[in-house]
């Protein structure tokens, strides 16, 4: 079989390929600090290649990366699917229950695919935070007393003048 035509895979291939991905948190799970770390990416999929060269003698990365892609894509496709009929209101016994037979060989991704969470660039405790509300006020006040001071685009010192 060459790496080209993979769509006869046997499910001993497949669970067994499964099996070595979910060893491998670095290459699925977003949430991992060695996910980022390239070293231990390129020993897994190493770890995937040395597995896949046993049936497909051809393989390369890069059929190991479509192999995860096609299954990631397929699995997806499933969840959504689920997700849909759930919110569409149906009842328990109505939610649709997929077929793909390795779906829950691969349910140990469902929830890596959220993005790390972020950190804000001022925190609300910061120091920094407490000058930007402070001129957050003072704009505040300014702007209700129509009361502002300031330069026009020339240059020139503006002052307007309260009219309340």
């Amino acid at each position: 079989m060459s790496a080209s035509d993979t769509r006869y895979m046997s499910k001993e291939f497949i669970t067994e390929f499964i099996n070595i991905y979910q060893n491998h948190p670095c290459l699925w799970q977003v949430q991992s600090k060695d996910y980022m770390n390239t070293n231990f990416k390129n020993k897994a999929y190493e770890k995937l290649l040395e597995f896949c060269k046993k049936t497909v003698p051809d393989a390369n990365r890069e059929f190991v990366t479509k192999k995860i892609q096609n299954l990631r894509a397929a699995f997806r496709k499933k969840v959504k699917k689920v997700e849909s009929s759930k919110r569409s209101g149906s009842s328990t016994a109505d939610v649709y229950e997929p077929t793909l037979w390795y779906y829950g060989l691969l349910s140990f991704t469902l929830n890596s695919e959220t993005a790390v969470e972020s950190i804000d660039n001022v925190s609300i405790n910061s120091p920094d935070s407490e000058i930007i509300a402070e001129i957050d006020d003072n704009t505040s006040e300014n702007v209700l007393n129509h009361d502002y001071e300031g330069q026009d685009m020339d240059g020139n010192s503006q002052k307007s003048v309260n009219i309340s």
